[in-house]
């Protein structure tokens, strides 16, 4: 059985090494044409926080996320068409999950990582 499993293993090698160039496609063309959801906006938002100092007025944030997924968004069917609500739509939920500073606590129209 252990002689099995090592010919598996070496053709799977094999295969992987003399198909890399395909392997590398599949891979890319799964990574390029996956369509961003709104839940992605919640890792976008807390991205943007974090490489604009933990705090940001709402509309820096949306100039990051345009800046860092313009493509992602332009690919992403309606959410392109209503990403900037969603976006707020995401604030919400991370403060929700204590990921960001409730409103009332943070200076009106700025957005805070919580601690």
């Amino acid at each position: 059985m252990r002689q099995k499993e090592k010919l598996r293993s070496s053709i799977a090698l094999d295969w992987q090494h003399e198909n890399h160039d395909v392997v590398q496609y599949m891979l890319n063309f799964k990574r390029e044409n996956v369509m961003a959801t709104k839940l992605d906006l919640q890792d976008w938002v807390i991205d943007a926080l974090k490489d604009l100092g933990g705090s940001a007025r709402l509309v820096e944030v949306a100039k990051h996320l345009w800046k860092h997924h313009e493509h992602d968004l332009k690919a992403s069917g309606d959410l392109f068409f209503t990403w900037q609500y969603d976006m707020r739509w995401a604030a919400n939920q991370l403060r929700t999950l204590k990921k960001l500073k409730a409103a009332y606590i943070s200076p009106s129209g700025v957005w805070e990582l919580a601690p």
